[in-house]
């Protein structure tokens, strides 16, 4: 068969999408069903991601012109074919692939932030020095952090937190009291909030007498 057409892709989700299409213009018999190819384009430098650079087929009734396909990606770039299939004395005869569309799946949270790191800050009593890494699993644009902090055995579980921009993974706490433990984690946010990190603490410095 030849290819088919008007092949359009409707991003549903972070892990979900919408194909359509339509009959090709010389079938060259019955299409007994479409086959929809698709695979990571961007590769990125992990194993993981060149493993799952691999093609994946789903296999549709000739009847159809649309498919949804799931478990993909977050934030990733794909390339998607469909082609017709006709069988003929026993064998499938796959068609001509055509020009394949990319499309990019949804941003979604980001995973925590890692290697949260809290420090006193000399001659500083009333502040600490927050450090963090990027997420391992960003699933989109990091926008800003959230840094919540709270005291330590306050009975009025209130969490203060400041927002620091996308390029910066360092934060000062300023306005604390001398000497005390806090309780520290630290938020990414793409276009939804993300898991808060771990709970690290910190204490302050002791003022001068």
């Amino acid at each position: 068969p030849g290819p088919v057409g008007n092949v359009s892709v409707s991003v549903l989700s972070s892990t979900e999408i919408n194909v359509t299409w339509i009959q090709p213009k010389e079938p060259n018999g019955i299409v007994s069903l479409f086959r929809v190819v698709y695979s990571v384009l961007e590769e990125r430098n992990t194993r993981k991601r060149r493993e799952e650079n691999n093609q994946i087929e789903e296999d549709v009734p000739g009847n159809t012109t649309s498919a949804t396909i799931n478990r993909l990606n977050k934030y990733t770039n794909y390339t998607l074919s469909v082609i017709a299939v006709n069988d003929f004395d026993g064998r499938r005869l796959l068609g001509d692939k055509g020009v394949p569309v990319t499309f990019r799946t949804d941003e979604d949270a980001p995973s925590a932030p890692k290697d949260v790191k809290v420090m006193s800050i000399r001659d500083k009593p009333t502040q600490l020095m927050v450090h963090w890494n990027r997420p391992d699993v960003p699933n989109g644009i990091i926008r800003r952090y959230t840094v919540f902090y709270l005291m330590v055995g306050d009975r009025i579980v209130t969490w203060n937190n400041i927002t620091v921009d996308q390029f910066f993974t360092t934060a000062n706490l300023t306005g604390l009291r001398e000497y005390t433990t806090y309780s520290i984690q630290v938020q990414a946010h793409t276009n939804k909030p993300g898991s808060r990190s771990q709970y690290v603490v910190g204490t302050t410095g002791e003022g001068s007498t």
